[in-house]
């Protein structure tokens, strides 16, 4: 059984390097695509990553303005302040609600946990500075407003109805209390406050001793309880503005912590964004640096096997008829796919000599077809004619020995 052998025309091999030429071109494009798909999915988390840190940061700088905004207020007593530290807290608020949604939405849910306690912290800081407000605002956020204005109104009455009176221990006794009270506004501590108390005490009792008229000491009696009562509270209203301002340090110190980290935090994820970014784009680059140089070495590998299966067959063309051209023409019949020399020549006298035995040819005219077929076959193996046997020697000799056999077969059929 004869094996079955594939051959590849020429043009099917200039068409396999063109082939492998679009798969190479398919493959780059494929890759490319892919690399595409995962490249914006990488972008859109760092994307994301930046967003929250940018966000994050102007959460931050935001604070730090409330904050300066509650010292300056702390400071200078200005409503200003108050109103600015309102809207900074507004927008902090809406600012944490933006970034809560867009970590959870970037996946991170431990980092959305911490966001939350911090946004927790900062409304427990912007309450506190609203009660701080509030109560300064009682105080007084000048000397004639809250209770400031209304202790001096006081003070400035009874001050007036001892200078009228003019008695050194009733003054002396004023001005120890004007003494004690000063130092509290002061140093805000308590112990002020005490002596402030037993020398309203020593003072009161110092105006019922003396003798003086009933509208007089009335007077100056019910301007001292006002004034007495007044700063009791603004006492008790300046405690509270230092327990606020404590927990409002407090507050922010333990917030500023977890602000950083947060900051950190987020720094790191958009870090490893951009370096996933870029370590895909640059895997991507060398998939399809990869791919074409796969590409282009096949398309040179089937350009190298197509050259050699053309250049193989012209150079043994080539050298045949150069060899036919010296001559040698029985040595590079083969070479230019011709048969063998005398094969042909064979096979022809053979099918000669069969078609002779059937018919029963006498001899002489066998010998005459021989010759002629001999004369085709050198006709067609070196493609130069024969001379004809009817103008030589052997052509008559062929035509005597023709008629020769033929008298001799009618000798024998008689």
């Amino acid at each position: 059984m004869r094996s079955v052998r594939f051959q590849l025309r020429l043009t099917h091999k200039i068409a396999a390097i063109g082939f492998v030429g679009v798969i190479g071109l398919a493959a780059v494009g494929l890759i490319y695509q892919q690399g595409m798909w995962a490249q914006d999915a990488v972008r859109k988390v760092a994307e994301d990553a930046r967003a929250i840190l940018g966000l994050t940061k102007r959460i931050s700088i935001e604070m730090l303005e409330a904050r300066r905004d509650e010292k300056n207020f702390l400071l200078r007593k200005q409503e200003s302040y108050v109103k600015h530290h309102a809207q900074l807290s507004g927008a902090i608020g809406r600012d944490f609600d933006e970034l809560k949604a867009m970590v959870k939405s970037a996946g991170y849910s431990a980092l959305a946990e911490q966001i939350s306690v911090i946004h927790d912290a900062f409304e427990s800081y912007a309450n506190d500075f609203a009660v701080l407000a509030i109560v300064q605002t009682k105080i007084g956020l000048n000397e004639t407003s809250g209770l400031s204005g209304s202790l001096r109104k006081a003070v400035d009455i009874v001050e007036a109805g001892v200078s009228e009176i003019n008695d050194p221990k009733l003054t002396g006794r004023l001005l120890t209390m004007r003494r004690h009270e000063k130092d509290f506004m002061l140093w805000r501590d308590e112990r002020y406050a005490g002596e402030f108390k037993k020398a309203v005490v020593a003072f009161s009792a110092l105006l019922m001793e003396m003798d003086l008229p009933y509208d007089v000491q009335e007077k100056l009696s019910l301007n001292l309880d006002k004034y007495s009562r007044d700063f009791a509270g603004w006492v008790a209203a300046a405690q509270q503005v230092m327990r606020s301002d404590t927990d409002l340090t407090t507050t922010f110190q333990s917030l500023e912590p977890k602000v950083v980290a947060a900051i950190a935090e987020i720094d790191r994820l958009s870090g490893m964004a951009d370096a996933s970014e870029r370590d895909l784009r640059d895997a991507m680059k060398m998939r399809m640096v990869s791919a074409l140089a796969l590409a282009a070495l096949a398309m040179c590998m089937l350009s190298f096997l197509l050259g050699r299966a053309i250049s193989q067959p012209i150079s043994a063309m080539t050298a045949a008829l150069t060899g036919l051209a010296a001559g040698d023409v029985i040595g590079r019949r083969g070479a230019i796919g011709l048969p063998p020399f005398g094969t042909e020549q064979r096979l022809r006298q053979r099918h000669a000599d069969a078609a002779a035995a059937k018919v029963g040819m006498p001899l002489a005219v066998a010998i005459a077809h021989r010759v002629d077929v001999a004369r085709e076959c050198s006709r067609w193996a070196f493609h130069v004619p024969l001379p004809r046997l009817a103008g030589s020697g052997l052509g008559g000799r062929s035509k005597s020995l023709t008629s020769a056999g033929s008298a001799s077969g009618l000798r024998s059929m008689v």
